[in-house]
């Protein structure tokens, strides 16, 4: 966090994605954003995207969806990903898997 207010890494009305695979350092970034959107002195927006890898059916979503929607972060996954997420401009992407890009079209 220090680095963070050091550098000015965040800004006011900045809308920052976190990829989230469901794993341990991508569940614990968010939760670090969530609690430094409520300490610093910036309004910033989050969201969360996670890219389901398909590898089998039995990829469940529902505790990933659960506990973002408990830190107040809007989540979406690449199988219901809008037209609208994806024409999002100026987002900071933070830990994503490079599988997909978002940007203009």
């Amino acid at each position: 966090m220090r680095a963070i207010t050091e550098f000015e890494l965040i800004q006011d009305n900045d809308r920052i994605m976190i990829g989230v695979s469901g794993g341990k350092d991508s569940i614990f970034l968010a939760y670090a954003m969530a609690m430094m959107r409520q300490r610093i002195k910036k309004k910033f927006e989050l969201m969360a995207v996670t890219v389901n890898p398909m590898f089998s059916d039995s990829f469940d979503l529902a505790p990933i969806k659960d506990f973002m929607q408990r830190l107040d972060i809007p989540h979406y996954s690449l199988t219901s990903i809008s037209r609208e997420l994806l024409m999002l401009r100026e987002v900071r992407i933070l830990a994503i898997p490079v599988l997909f890009s978002v940007g203009e079209q």
